[in-house]
């Protein structure tokens, strides 16, 4: 989320200064892109659908919501394709304590932001 949030920023006080944004997201888009492209790399070295394996760990944690809001908004990922990631993604929200969490809290990415 560290390379992403300047995009972020970029566009919620960019104003109309369209050009200048573009310029922005394009230069932080590659940090974000080589966050990206470590996170697919590890996904595909994982012995299971988890960062460490078949169990969901506080890394898988402390990664789901960063991950998912920079493709949900498409922060530097434009053009780029991260099939291990977003089924990370998938099988993280897949689980039951996820569930159980977005229950009791009413989380809502689409709601975000």
């Amino acid at each position: 989320m560290l390379h992403a949030i300047g995009i972020t920023y970029a566009r919620w006080f960019g104003g109309d200064h369209t050009e200048a944004i573009k310029s922005i997201e394009e230069g932080m888009s590659k940090n974000v892109q080589k966050d990206f492209d470590l996170l697919e790399q590890e996904l595909g070295k994982s012995s299971g659908k988890f960062l460490l394996g078949d169990q969901v760990t506080v890394a898988d944690i402390m990664m789901h919501f960063s991950a998912s809001f920079i493709l949900a908004r498409g922060l530097g990922t434009s053009g780029k394709s991260y099939p291990n990631v977003e089924q990370w993604i998938k099988d993280c929200e897949a689980t039951e304590t996820f569930q159980k969490a977005v229950k009791r809290t009413g989380y809502d990415l689409s709601q975000s932001g």
